[in-house]
């Protein structure tokens, strides 16, 4: 009877630990670490931010202080302006992007530029247009004599005729004059210097001058003049 109280406790005892171990276990041994609750990401609002684009529109050289009033600018097929007195076009409120902007006149090649924002955008914008290329003309009928002024530090009495070229071209001038007891020549210069052309003489009261002239060039035609006063006509043809 003894023997048998003796082993009902020691069953008892053995129970009582096994449940003790098992209290003692972390309950999410079985199943690993326990997953950590993540806190839900806040999307980034897109920005709002916008920026202004400013710019002139100019001609090309070698007149770029000509300022084109009238110019259309187009920033978008739908968002446009035009330009004021000055050549100056603004346009306010633009969102972040890159944008191809364009310039267009009549009378001039049409001119684009591509800007982003943020970025050189940021920066004035400047066109300048190129004339559409032709051929222009003038004639003159005028007087000279010794007493006249001299072209540049040149001697000799001059008149001269001023022209401007965006486009590379051919250049002519035909001089005629009423008597011989007077002297003119024909000179053609562009940026101060003399170009080199072919000269043709045709008795002694006719000149002819033919040369090629360079595009973006401040150019000019020269009569240069010794002996009595005299009447002279000139005809000059030259490229825009």
């Amino acid at each position: 009877m003894a023997r048998s109280r003796f082993t009902m406790l020691a069953v008892l005892l053995t129970v009582s630990l096994a449940a003790v171990g098992c209290s003692d276990s972390d309950p999410d041994d079985a199943g690993g670490s326990p997953t950590q609750p993540t806190s839900p990401t806040t999307p980034t609002p897109p920005s709002t931010s916008t920026f202004t684009v400013t710019g002139t529109v100019t001609e090309s050289e070698p007149t770029t202080f000509k300022q084109l009033e009238g110019v259309e600018v187009l920033l978008t097929d739908s968002v446009a302006t035009t330009t004021n007195g000055q050549g100056a076009f603004t346009f306010t409120g633009v969102a972040a992007g890159t944008y191809t902007l364009r310039a267009r006149r009549s009378g001039y090649d049409e001119q684009t530029a591509t800007i982003t924002l943020p970025g050189n955008g940021t920066s004035p914008v400047s066109f300048g247009l190129v004339p559409v290329a032709d051929t222009l003309s003038e004639s003159d009928r005028r007087r000279i004599g010794p007493d006249d002024e001299g072209c540049s530090s040149g001697s000799r009495a001059c008149a001269r005729y001023d022209f401007d070229t965006h486009h590379a071209g051919e250049a002519t001038a035909r001089l005629v004059w009423a008597t011989s007891d007077a002297n003119l020549d024909l000179e053609l210069h562009c940026n101060g210097e003399p170009v080199e052309g072919e000269l043709t003489r045709v008795g002694g009261v006719e000149e002819q001058l033919v040369a090629q002239v360079e595009a973006g060039r401040r150019c000019e035609f020269r009569v240069l003049h010794t002996g009595v006063e005299v009447d002279f006509e000139i005809e000059m043809t030259f490229p825009n």
